[in-house]
């Protein structure tokens, strides 16, 4: 029956039966590849066959559509009638047709434009609507006339066909009311953005109702308390965004404000009333206790005892829309000890939980993220009028606050807007693994998530702009510290990958538009806590530094130029620590350097008198302003008219700049003032100070900036300590509110008085005025045109206030700051500092002030001579030392390395390294210390006692000289 296999039958070999085995195995996959190559052969066959069939359909129903059009045409030729109407079943037997062939060709759009003027013929002279082919189907086909019309309109650029295809829809409207329902129902399709199209819309009665409803209730829409009390919600939510997302550039402001509404959208008192209503609705919905919940959940507030057991099943009813979390947080939210009493309670939760389908307030917070969210994205970077609509709308919800209920006695509590989308932002996500796993760059308007977290980053901003301290710290209005401290925790660790793995991408690109701009305005959120937390800390340093991220790495990438560090390291420079930054720096500089000192550049060479340091630098130095980056060689002059001995190997240069640093910030100049607590600011009536032309001052400002810029390129600590917003203005440009303690406490604590009174201000009698005291005569300065007539009142104190502010921070130093940039940025890139806040900048300047390490200076010192670390003599030394005053410590430093404080990083930074060196002597009184500032080395004689050595070295730096001392 079967034949058998020869190879099989002689019992071959195993190798001879696994190649048969082989064999056989690919024969039956050569099978099932025919049969795979037929099966598909069929099916392309199929869909060929199928396609020209359909061709051959369409072309037919064409040949028919256009000899029955003919035939119309015929008619009404003979007829003598151009808008002769028809009857229903004609004109939608011609609908069927088109339907089925059409494909949005010039010829189908010909088409489709006679069909549509002769539905509009019709339905002009028909006053009954349209009657007959009634049902789904007739229902069916005019939803899609309306869409082709719409899409044929916009993508033509004839006016007469954009003309005819808006007529048809109009004359649609007005016949049949369920086409008024699908023109607003949010189903519309999408059409090409065109001036000419969103003009012509508002003035169709197509748009009537969409307008009325966006007009009319603007903000209410999407807050609505209740989504069914408007039915029209999703598609005018629907309809704004589309707007706002694709006419940008298209649309002028005023056909957005008289057109469509939208300047109204940032009105205060329209979207105040409509927030208003919706929390005072929260209740009646059965919704009291959700806000409430959020803010127990986000430790924002205390969870009383007696309200756990009651509300744990409304609790969990209202939170449907919640994530999982909440949801598990309402229902097992009771108590340990209660656990037993409410298990039934928590069964009646978790059923109810999954059998409400009552609207949920949670769904219009992010209908109004969405529509403001997009709106602030579309519009709220571009110039002009639609640029106020967005700080209007700014400024209307930064400072919104939302009613919440408390109690069933109707207790409620006046919350801030950005506190609730904190709250709401926890409640939908786990904030953190949110943070940590985000993609912000592909971030899409279309997430409400997403709208949310930009629009909580943009009021908060907003708001931290014009909040003091004590609201910040004390009343920790609108978050507490703790809550603060996760935004900066979570949001570090998302714009970092943002940054580190985006920052190639282009800004332009629209398929990252949206999600450039979440990065950005996160960013700026978070640069804004960073300062305030730099002159006021809210949490420990350790929160903004990424301890995974390698500062190697990244010190490398920004020296070789790469986009992702250099925008990482300008947008976020806390995420590296302070230390290795202050490298940063120093590498930058040195690479600056080579450039300026290598071997082919020149040295200049510059004779300083000793009594004229001041006069001579400032002479010497302007003349070679453009080269003071090069190497400088300085000879001192004696009294005596003679150049000092030594020559210069860094150490004479170190000592010339301190001491022209001290001289050229000294307050007998009339350069600088001092604050309350002895720190350095420009003196504001400088133009007035020993000066004989009015714009010498501002040429010693240039001067001054660039002996700090020298300083700093070159590493020497220099002695000036500058006022914190002072140092603000150095790294940013402007000045805000929060600085003004620094200046003057008493005049921050007189706007705080007026800021919090609560009695009618105009009876104080203040106007837009300062009183300004100018060589002991006061002078009355107008902050405002025409200030001295304007009262200060309840209305406008805050502006008075921030204008006050603002005049003693900026105005009246604004042009000593910016000569003294002018000259800082001669030798440093304002972009290298710009990775520094106002102390690290100080320290930066100046050193680390206080006490020496003495135990970093002996870690980081060598011996030469003969000493050695266990000598006595070297331990008597660090004795002596340890003992010394501050001021004397300092004089050490000054007698040694010629500056007199310790490095920003340290005695390890230190270059050359601390010697001390071995001076044998053979009788005490023989050498005093001396030293080589230029290589930091102390030449230490052999002294016989601690007694003497200590006696000895107070006498040598106390003497104010050190080279070569006998």
């Amino acid at each position: 029956m079967f034949l058998r296999d020869n190879e099989l039958a002689r019992g071959g070999r195993r190798g001879d039966r696994a190649r048969v085995l082989q064999l056989a195995r690919e024969q039956r996959e050569a099978r099932g590849r025919r049969k795979e190559q037929e099966t598909a052969a069929k099916q392309l066959q199929a869909f060929v066959r199928g396609r020209l069939a359909a061709r051959r359909l369409r072309t037919h129903s064409r040949s028919e559509f256009d000899q029955k059009l003919g035939d119309i045409a015929k008619l009404k030729v003979i007829l003598q009638l151009p808008h002769m109407p028809l009857p229903y079943d004609a004109l939608f037997e011609l609908l069927r047709l088109m339907l089925s062939f059409y494909t949005g060709s010039g010829e189908d759009a010909d088409r489709l434009l006679q069909l549509s003027s002769l539905f509009a013929d019709t339905l002009v002279a028909s006053s009954d609507g349209i009657k007959g082919n009634e049902g789904m189907q007739r229902d069916w086909q005019l939803r899609r006339l309306v869409d082709l019309c719409l899409q044929c309109s916009s993508a033509s650029s004839s006016t007469v066909e954009v003309s005819v295809g808006f007529k048809t829809v109009r004359v649609l409207m007005d016949a049949l009311p369920e086409i008024q329902q699908y023109m607003v129902s949010g189903r519309l399709v999408v059409f090409d953005p065109r001036k000419e199209l969103y003009i012509e819309m508002p003035k169709a009665s197509v748009t009537q109702i969409v307008r009325q409803q966006l007009v009319l209730t603007r903000g209410q829409v999407p807050m609505s308390a209740n989504v069914k009390e408007t039915p029209y919600c999703n598609a005018l939510v629907t309809f704004v965004v589309h707007l706002l997302t694709t006419t940008s550039g298209i649309l002028e402001a005023f056909v957005m404000e008289e057109q469509f509404g939208f300047g109204d959208i940032a009105s205060a008192s329209s979207l105040s009333t409509s927030l208003s209503v919706t929390w005072q609705k929260v209740k009646s919905i059965g919704k009291a206790t959700w806000a409430r919940n959020l803010f127990e959940k986000a430790g924002l507030r205390r969870r009383r005892e007696s309200d756990q057991e009651v509300n744990a099943v409304e609790d969990a009813a209202q939170l449907q829309n919640t994530s999982r979390q909440a949801r598990q947080i309402a229902a097992n939210g009771v108590d340990d000890k209660r656990k037993s009493r409410s298990s039934t309670v928590q069964r009646t939760a978790t059923k109810k939980l999954y059998e409400s389908s009552e609207p949920f307030v949670l769904d219009n917070i992010k209908a109004l993220s969405c529509l403001c969210g997009t709106f602030l994205f579309r519009w709220g970077n571009d110039g002009g009028k639609r640029q106020s609509y967005a700080m209007r709308l700014l400024n209307t919800l930064a400072f919104y606050h939302v009613e919440i209920v408390e109690t069933e006695e109707d207790e409620t509590q006046n919350v801030s807007l950005v506190r609730m989308l904190w709250c709401v932002l926890q409640d939908i996500r786990n904030f953190e693994d949110f943070a940590k796993n985000v993609d912000l760059i592909h971030a899409r308007s279309s997430d409400p998530y997403m709208c949310m977290l930009v629009l909580f980053c943009m009021l908060y901003e907003h708001l931290l702009v014009v909040m003091d301290d004590e609201e910040m710290y004390e009343q920790e209005y609108p978050l507490p510290l703790c809550q603060i401290e996760r935004i900066v925790v979570s949001l570090k660790h998302a714009l970092h990958e943002a940054y580190w793995n985006y920052a190639n991408l282009a800004p332009s690109s629209e398929s990252v538009a949206f999600g450039m701009f979440v990065v950005e305005m996160a960013t700026r959120l978070m640069r804004v806590l960073y300062n305030r937390c730099s002159r006021q800390p809210f949490c420990n340093v350790s929160s903004w530094i990424i301890a995974e991220l390698d500062s190697n790495q990244l010190i490398e990438e920004v020296l070789l130029g790469t986009p992702r560090a250099n925008k990482l390291i300008q947008s976020m420079p806390y995420l590296v620590p302070f230390s290795d930054r202050v490298k940063l720096f120093q590498r930058l500089v040195k690479a600056d350097k080579e450039i300026h000192q290598n071997e082919s550049c020149s040295v200049y060479r510059i004779r300083i008198h000793r009594g004229a340091i001041l006069e001579d630098g400032l002479r010497k130095l302007n003349s070679i302003r453009t080269n003071l980056k090069k190497r400088i060689n300085v000879v001192f002059v004696n009294s005596a008219g003679r150049e000092e001995v030594g020559i210069d190997a860094g150490g004479l240069f170190k000592e010339f700049w301190l001491d022209l640093s001290t001289l050229a910030f000294d307050l007998q100049y009339g350069l600088f003032l001092t604050t309350h607590d002895q720190l350095l600011y420009p003196n504001p009536n400088s133009a007035s100070s020993h000066f004989s032309r009015e714009s010498d001052h501002l040429t010693m400002f240039q001067f001054v900036g660039r002996i700090l810029g020298k300083a700093l390129y070159e590493g020497i600590v220099v002695q000036p300590k500058f006022a914190h917003f002072f140092l603000s203005k150095l790294l940013h440009s402007f000045n805000q509110l929060n600085e003004l303690p620094s200046l003057d406490p008493e005049i921050y604590k007189n706007l705080m008085f007026l800021k919090s009174y609560e009695g009618d201000v105009e009876d104080l009698g203040l106007t837009h005025t300062v009183v300004q005291e100018v060589f002991g005569e006061q002078k009355e300065v107008e902050i405002i045109p025409g200030g001295g007539n304007v009262p200060v009142t309840n209305r406008n104190k805050t502006r008075y206030i921030h204008l006050v502010a603002n005049y003693y921070l900026n105005t009246q130093i604004r042009e000593q700051c910016t000569a003294f940039r002018m000259g800082l940025s001669d030798l440093i890139d304002p972009r290298w500092l710009q990775m520094f806040n106002e102390p690290e900048l100080q320290v930066l300047i100046s050193g680390k002030s206080g006490k020496i390490d003495i135990d970093d200076l002996k870690a980081n010192s060598r011996y030469a001579g003969g000493y050695y670390a266990l000598d006595k003599r070297v331990a008597w030394l660090w004795q002596a030392l340890a003992s010394f005053t501050p001021s004397e410590q300092a004089a050490f430093l000054r007698f040694t390395t010629s500056c007199q404080r310790a490095p920003s990083l340290g005695f390890a930074s230190l270059t050359p390294q601390f010697c001390v060196q071995k001076i044998p002597i053979r009788s005490d009184d023989e050498l005093l210390p001396s030293s080589s500032t230029c290589f930091n080395t102390l030449k230490l004689p052999t002294y016989s006692s601690y007694k003497v050595l200590r006696a000895k070295l107070l006498m040598s730096i106390s003497s104010g000289a050190g080279f070569e001392m006998t």
